[in-house]
């Protein structure tokens, strides 16, 4: 039994941990779409459907635009804490 419920953990572990790094890499071709779109535009989308996605992102990467200079995209990893990209940082970060 305890051998069991040791491989059960690691697999739960793996599996959040295989999530997270897919969601980050998603989050980081939005981010890269972001900016391709502002280089063009020459400020940043209002809505993810500027960019010819669907508003609500099924994998949970959600987007928001706090100015034509500045936005964040987020992703949730647990009750209350959300790895977050802030345009004016340029890295990710947990927040919650």
């Amino acid at each position: 039994m305890k051998y069991f419920t040791a491989i059960l953990i690691c697999l739960l572990f793996a599996g959040c941990t295989t999530i997270g790094h897919t969601q980050k890499e998603e989050g980081d071709q939005l981010i890269s779409e972001i900016e391709d779109y502002a280089a063009l535009h020459k400020r940043y989308p209002e809505s993810l459907t500027e960019l010819n996605r669907k508003e609500t992102i099924d994998d949970g990467l959600y987007y928001f635009r706090l100015s034509d200079s500045t936005y964040v995209v987020w992703y949730g990893l647990t009750l209350g804490e959300s790895m977050v990209w802030r345009s004016e940082r340029q890295t990710w970060r947990k927040e919650g």
